[in-house]
């Protein structure tokens, strides 16, 4: 979604930073194999209670959260990534 003041062309970049921040990326991978993990171990753990429990997606999530933040205090930062941005025909037209 485009705000009214900015431009195709920052809105490009943003997109792209955002799309190769490793940190967030990190984040999120490992909120969502924390989630799949616990969501297939918890029923198989609790067999006999799986219909009461059904809180492993949301419990694993927190957990992959946990250890990604975990991972970057203990000193494991995700690399930082370089990221070269060409320039096209079809941006230089767009340009202000």
């Amino acid at each position: 979604m485009r705000y009214v003041y900015s431009s195709q062309e920052s809105v490009r970049t943003k997109r792209i930073e955002t799309a190769y921040n490793t940190h967030i990326v990190r984040r999120n991978d490992h909120s969502t194999i924390g989630a799949v993990v616990a969501a297939v171990a918890t029923p198989a753990i609790f067999w006999k209670r799986a219909s009461v429990i059904n809180c492993g997606a949301g419990l694993g999530s927190g957990i992959g959260l946990l250890t990604h933040y975990g991972r970057s205090v203990s000193g494991d930062p995700p690399p930082e990534v370089d990221v070269m941005m060409p320039v096209t025909a079809a941006s230089e037209q767009y340009s202000v």
